[in-house]
């Protein structure tokens, strides 16, 4: 079995250097391999509660406490897109630019150098 690779786009990162707390950074790691060491969804039970977002970007969420992370998973790679915490939604506001671009014709391994959000 090849290992995928794992991408991040710069407002994750971004959101990862600001979260703060050493406890929390820690605990949003942890779910961030748990979703790169999830079995694919249809086979298996994945490690970390996911689900699909609707809107036809093919995305999924991860969630860890009261954090929210999206992503999109394909058969070579795992792409980070946005990284945020629930009660505000601003994880779910920054996918409109994802959707505009997706409009657009861009994929989001195109989108690495500003995309979501930023």
């Amino acid at each position: 079995m090849s290992m995928k690779t794992v991408e991040f786009s710069p407002r994750v990162m971004k959101a990862f250097r600001n979260l703060g707390s050493p406890k929390l950074s820690g605990q949003i790691g942890g779910a961030l391999l748990r979703v790169v060491d999830s079995p694919p969804q249809a086979g298996g039970v994945p490690r970390v509660r996911t689900k699909k977002l609707r809107g036809g970007l093919g995305l999924r969420v991860a969630y860890c406490g009261e954090y929210r992370i999206v992503y999109e998973e394909h058969s070579q790679f795992i792409r980070f897109v946005a990284l945020g915490k629930r009660n505000d939604s601003s994880v779910y506001r920054s996918l409109r630019g994802l959707s505009r671009a997706r409009g657009n014709g861009c994929s989001a391994a195109e989108e690495n150098t500003g995309g979501v959000g930023t």
